[in-house]
């Protein structure tokens, strides 16, 4: 990461690019292995409130580090980034070592089976479906493949939806909403801060209801709010409203969903589907960049018909899906009681 801020210092566009790109890999391989490790210690049940507090410490590092760039990187035409990017290379670096040293994988693996054995799942039956000695590793019964491609086609217009909005906002919040300046931000401030308040009680009512139900209903609201705005283009401050409640949707969509992919899975596939969540994502983040763009030259004010039909083919494809849902709380309690009898 540092290499990145010193090749702009030296102006060398193919260092530049090149640091990037093995930047983004390393990202994506760190971030997919650590949310997947995540998933392996945390029996199926309680993996969706894993999650959320997976995304909220999520959002405190990037809370942290926007602290930093507002403190490391001077206010002049061509400032030294070197300092903040030297910054998140050693935290990560830091983290890293912390890992190693302070969690003892297999033995929090065996911990998460003998939980999960009280709580009447069977992880080692689950594996032993799973073709080790051919390193398959994957899910093979066509329901369970169906209902998985299903969930990850949700993902993609999840992000196809979601990014659209944060990509797009400042550009027409300046020509639809009056907004000058840097003002718009607060829309990102209310959207981010449903998100945080949601987390745990959604994670909480999944256990409750299910994570297909929570998921609907948000998929939902993620459609409705965008609708309303595109229906009724002139601002008032109740749009700010309807921001948190987006925020808060797309925090309980982003939370069921991916634990609802690795349901179908054993213990020894999470790595490789978690791959397959973001590769889904961050292929939508691709397209929703071209498609997006080409609404806001074209027609810049259907960008919220635009999100509302995204969020739309969201919650049919969360609806065609049959698997993903783990046995609810009361359960849970009634198993675990039956298990210590």
């Amino acid at each position: 990461m540092p290499l990145i801020a010193v090749a702009n210092n030296l102006g060398s566009l193919p260092l530049l690019i090149a640091m990037i790109l093995v930047t983004l890999v390393a990202i994506c391989s760190y971030r997919t292995a650590t949310l997947a490790i995540v998933a392996d210690i945390t029996p199926r049940p309680l993996r969706t409130k894993g999650d959320s507090v997976d995304k909220i410490v999520g959002y405190a590092g990037t809370g942290v580090m926007l602290v930093a760039i507002s403190v490391l990187v001077p206010s002049v035409a061509n400032p030294d980034y070197v300092p903040v990017f030297l910054l998140q290379g050693i935290v990560i670096a830091v983290t890293a070592v912390a890992y190693r040293v302070l969690l003892n994988e297999p033995k929090a693996v065996a911990k998460m089976h003998e939980e999960s054995l009280a709580m009447g799942i069977k992880e080692d039956a689950i594996d032993a479906d799973d073709d080790a000695e051919q390193g398959k590793e994957r899910v093979t019964d066509p329901e369970l493949v169906r209902s998985i491609a299903l969930l990850l086609g949700a993902v993609f217009f999840y992000y196809m939806s979601y990014n659209a909005m944060t990509t797009n906002i400042s550009r027409y919040a300046s020509d639809f909403f009056s907004m000058l300046g840097g003002s718009y931000a607060i829309i990102n401030i209310v959207t981010i801060a449903g998100g945080l308040l949601s987390y745990v009680p959604i994670a909480n009512l999944s256990l409750k209801v299910g994570r297909k139900r929570v998921a609907l209903v948000a998929g939902l609201v993620m459609a409705i709010c965008p609708a309303i705005m595109w229906l009724f283009p002139s601002f008032t401050p109740l749009y700010y409203v309807l921001f948190l409640l987006m925020g808060a949707s797309l925090g309980a969509v982003d939370l069921c969903v991916y634990p609802m992919i690795l349901e179908g899975c054993s213990s020894r596939s999470v790595g490789r589907y978690s791959g397959y969540y973001y590769t889904v994502s961050m292929a939508a983040q691709v397209v929703m960049s071209i498609l997006s763009g080409l609404v806001m030259d074209v027609a810049e004010s259907q960008l919220f018909l635009y999100i509302t039909v995204m969020g739309a083919a969201m919650c049919v494809f969360i609806a065609l899906a049959k698997h993903g849902d783990s046995i609810l709380a009361d359960e849970i309690l009634r198993r675990e009681a039956s298990s210590a009898e």
